[in-house]
């Protein structure tokens, strides 16, 4: 876990003492004890289990120090830093009960404190306040500097920092607020939507080249450039937009062509991310496009109406869910390099993908009890919605079928991809014990090295933006790890997410 950083604008001390020669001498002993007063407060803060991400905003603490007898500068840092952790754990919801319970030298008082679980959930408190009309919070300066200002400055800053930041999750984010504060995400003017569409679309075009370099080259840089939209590609980009929630597709009809390209991206690349390598032809023909309002969606007996400026929700808690067959997203960046022209197939790429997610699931499953092929096809559901970027069919996974020419073209790639595959690899250590209670696979050396290549039982975590998928730590196969296979994907645009790999509990 990294250390805690804590930021202290003013420090002021009054020293009482019955003489001044004692208070000189008091005066001395404290400019020792906060040179250690840093450390020791990141310290504090570590070790009572402070998240590394969480933001905590304290406008005036006051502290008060009760000692006795001799003390070394040492001691009175060490009292410092326990009683100022303790009062920034208290403005914690979480640990709030916790650091109450807990013994401190002293006394700290904070006005009106403010704490959330991490830098972005603070900065979407700020949204919030300015969606409702009301003043940017006090500790927003904090967090933006200077660039604290008006409304439409302060939404131009937090969205570049989401972007520098994490752009696939920026892309989440700016989706929800698009959904939810549409009033908000139109107060963006035209000029910052220009140079932070051109931002997400440079992430997203750098992201391509590193996951699969021959997908497409560096982006243009002309936001805006004089168009070339020709009816073909006005027919392309309202289908693809289409394929957007009718709440996303309202916001940014009410928009004007400049001011909805970032939101327009970052809808894109969360709701259809199969668009992602068509994301700068996209933008630009969207400009001279006009958005139609949607028709209004009946809901039951009710109208589903335009989207109001709500409480924006936080981001949910973490899923964990066992996976047996994690190593099919060993496949990512050599399928990228195996077959860059799949990732310019657009609506027909995720059918691709989920067309060579079953073919090898299934293969895996095949030598199980029907019941038992079942439920080892449902347990890795999410990890093939994840691969495919997009849910599989409803029907149980045993009885799906690929159309055949995506059978045929999903096992010319399985058989491609198992020829590159670095010789050597292992087992999963008991991956076959568990799975089958033998080595059903020990005449069929295709079908072995498959298993071996993706009988990886791990747990996947989902997150906004994210999926990391942890493996124990004697999972690790040097011949994986020396041919670099268990590298990082990172942020994969078509699929969505930032996908990592983790050794661990």
């Amino acid at each position: 876990m990294a250390a805690p950083e804590v930021a202290i604008r003013r420090l002021a001390t009054r020293i009482r003492a019955p003489e001044p020669e004692g208070a000189f001498a008091a005066r001395a002993l404290l400019d020792q004890a906060l040179r250690r007063m840093g450390p020791g407060v990141d310290a504090a803060l570590e070790r009572a289990g402070l998240p590394p991400d969480a933001v905590v905003a304290l406008p005036r603490l006051q502290l008060r120090l009760h000692l006795q007898g001799e003390v070394s500068a040492a001691e009175l840092g060490e009292a410092w830093a326990s009683a100022l952790a303790q009062a920034i754990l208290s403005a914690l919801p979480a640990t709030r009960d916790a650091a109450a319970q807990q013994d401190a030298p002293g006394v700290a008082e904070a006005e009106n404190p403010a704490s959330f679980r991490d830098l972005w959930a603070a900065e979407m408190a700020v949204l919030r306040a300015l969606a409702q009309g009301e003043p940017a919070p006090w500790w927003t300066t904090e967090l933006i500097g200077d660039a604290a200002g008006s409304a439409e400055d302060v939404l131009a800053d937090i969205l570049a920092r989401w972007i520098a930041r994490d752009p696939a999750r920026a892309a989440w984010r700016m989706s929800d607020v698009l959904t939810q504060l549409p009033a908000l995400a139109a107060r963006l003017e035209a000029r910052p939507a220009q140079v932070l569409a051109f931002r997400l679309l440079n992430s997203a075009q750098a992201a391509l080249q590193t996951v699969a370099p021959a997908v497409s080259g560096p982006p243009e840089s002309g936001m805006a450039a004089p168009l070339r939209a020709t009816p073909a590609a006005r027919d392309a980009a309202a289908r693809h937009i289409a394929l957007l929630p009718a709440s996303l597709r309202i916001a940014l009809a009410l928009m004007s062509p400049a001011q909805r390209l970032p939101w327009l991206a970052a809808a894109l690349l969360k709701h259809a991310p199969a668009q992602a390598a068509h994301l700068a032809a996209l933008l630009e023909t969207a400009t001279a496009l006009p958005l139609s309002m949607p028709h209004a969606q009946h809901a039951g007996d009710g109208v589903v109406p335009a989207p109001k400026p709500e409480r924006l929700a936080e981001a949910a808690e973490t899923e964990a869910t066992e996976v047996w067959c994690g190593g099919l997203l060993l496949l990512i960046r050599p399928l990228a390099r195996l077959r860059p022209a799949w990732l310019s197939l657009g609506e027909a790429l995720p059918e691709r993908l989920l067309a060579l997610g079953l073919v090898a699931l299934q293969r895996l499953a095949a030598p199980l009890p029907p019941a038992a092929c079942r439920a080892a096809l449902e347990r890795d559901r999410p990890l093939l919605a994840l691969f495919a970027g997009a849910p599989p069919p409803d029907e149980p996974l045993d009885a799906v079928r690929a159309a055949p020419s995506l059978a045929v073209e999903a096992e010319d790639a399985l058989a491609a991809l198992l020829a590159a595959a670095p010789s050597g690899t292992a087992h999963a250590p008991a991956a076959l014990r568990r799975a089958y209670g033998r080595d059903p696979f020990a005449a069929d050396a295709a079908t072995d090295a498959l298993c071996r290549l993706l009988l990886r039982p791990g747990r996947l975590l989902l997150e906004e933006g994210a999926a990391t998928l942890v493996w124990p730590p004697d999972a690790a196969d040097i011949a994986l790890r020396r041919a670099g296979w268990d590298i990082d994907p990172g942020w994969v645009p078509w699929l969505g997410r930032r996908i990592a790999f983790r050794y661990g509990a």
